[in-house]
């Protein structure tokens, strides 16, 4: 495991909430508030199917650009920083205490992450049910009069549109969960960085060195 699992990528965690914002693994902690200082969240949420809402977007910009200032805040630096390596910086961080995520907001994610997962399979599921019965039904009408093809044709349109609408009425609220969750993980983060600054600066020179956890 990687140190940046201590202080995960704003694309790494907004992918979770499928926001389409790209950006690298390695952001510093100024990219992480410059990324999300630049995310439109009203144009996001307008987006046909907008995977989602102003809400959790706003909720993730607030918490993303508190985790960026926190991470970058001065008066973690100590002398000798420059020559630790990465096992010295790896025991001095887990003996800081860094309280990290919460085990109730944890909680909150993995839960957030399986009614979005379910939601998805139900959906897919019913989307493979829907195709089969509609082929079934243009293969019977096939010797059909065109009329009575054309008004199959027409159900069909309908039926997958009605399908469309139950999904997103299902999915989003998932979405938007999942997108709250991740807000909140990473303004707990940003919680705790703000209360140990020395760990927000060995989570950066870990970073940096590209440790990898034992």
């Amino acid at each position: 495991m990687t140190i940046h699992s201590f202080l995960p990528s704003l694309a790494t965690v907004l992918a979770l909430a499928s926001l389409p914002l790209l950006a690298s693994a390695q952001q510093s902690a100024q990219d992480l508030q410059n990324g999300a200082a630049a995310v439109d969240c009203a144009q996001l949420a307008a987006m046909p199917n907008a995977p989602i809402t102003v809400e959790a977007c706003e909720a993730q910009k607030a918490a993303f650009g508190n985790l960026g200032a926190a991470a970058a805040a001065p008066g973690g630096a100590r002398p000798g920083d420059a020559s630790m390596t990465c096992a010295q910086i790896i025991a001095e961080l887990q003996a800081s205490r860094f309280a990290g995520v919460s085990a109730q907001t944890a909680a909150e994610g993995v839960a957030a992450g399986e009614q979005l997962r379910e939601a998805m399979a139900s959906n897919q599921a019913r989307a493979v049910g829907l195709a089969a019965a509609q082929t079934a039904g243009t293969a019977a009408a096939s010797v059909a009069p065109n009329a009575v093809q054309g008004a199959g044709a027409m159900q069909h349109e309908a039926e997958q549109a009605a399908l469309r609408r139950a999904a997103m009425a299902e999915i989003r609220p998932a979405q938007t969960r999942v997108g709250l969750a991740n807000a909140a993980s990473a303004q707990d983060l940003a919680n705790s960085l703000q209360a140990n600054p020395r760990a927000a600066a060995l989570i950066q020179m870990a970073a940096a060195r590209n440790c990898q956890m034992p």
